[in-house]
């Protein structure tokens, strides 16, 4: 275990501290005497200090200039677009369309296969023999054996 000097509470929250105010000549003057002495302070100042630059480099990304908000902003409306039925309604009207014409060349396809119940006395239900051709033996073939 590492024992931490006294002063290094002070140290750390000087460091804060000196990013939201000016710090005194005698706060500046502990935090040099204390660095000077403190290897984990110091080291703990540096991470603190590359962490900082990060956060300033991707803040400078997000400014209003470079179009971040216009690209934001543009990338909603698509989503929000998207997401309502305006968006699919072509798309429905078409397969709705799509299957009623499926559905309509079904039906006629199926009717021109039915007989005409009029031609039917009392319902009776009689084989249409007209469609399939007859055949004679002696048309057959002969077949060799």
């Amino acid at each position: 275990m590492r024992v931490r000097l006294f002063g290094c509470r002070k140290f750390g929250r000087l460091l804060n501290e000196r990013e939201d105010r000016q710090l005194s000549e005698v706060e500046l003057q502990f935090l040099g005497r204390h660095r000077s002495v403190c290897s984990s302070c110091r080291r703990e100042e540096a991470a603190s200090q590359l962490s900082l630059n990060m956060l300033r480099a991707a803040a400078l990304d997000i400014a209003p200039g470079n179009g971040f908000d216009e690209r934001l902003m543009r990338r909603l409306r698509i989503t929000r677009v998207r997401e309502s039925l305006s968006y699919w309604s072509p798309a429905l009207v078409g397969s709705a369309i799509a299957c009623l014409t499926l559905l309509v060349t079904l039906q006629l396809l199926s009717g021109s296969r039915t007989s005409n119940s009029a031609s039917m006395p009392n319902g009776e239900a009689r084989r249409d023999t007209t469609s399939f051709p007859q055949l004679e033996l002696k048309q057959l073939p002969p077949f060799g054996r």
